[in-house]
């Protein structure tokens, strides 16, 4: 856990954490619930407007995948 927790810094996400820890994602998360549930660290909500930026990104994503898809049929 202490790998983990030494990288959290309130700014950065699990993917993030995960890397500078040099542990995978399903490691990170797993010491990131354990230390949430300890009450070591607490989870931030993203605001609204990152909410909506990564939801217009992966919109975006999947029609590309669509047209892209359409095309080599």
């Amino acid at each position: 856990l202490k790998p983990v927790f030494d990288r959290v810094d309130g700014s950065r996400d699990v993917t993030a954490i995960a890397r500078a820890a040099g542990v995978s994602q399903f490691d990170a998360a797993k010491a990131l619930y354990e230390l949430t549930e300890e009450r070591f660290v607490e989870s931030i909500p993203l605001e609204k407007k990152k909410v909506c930026e990564l939801f217009a990104l992966a919109l975006e994503s999947i029609y590309v995948k669509l047209v892209l898809y359409q095309h080599t049929r």
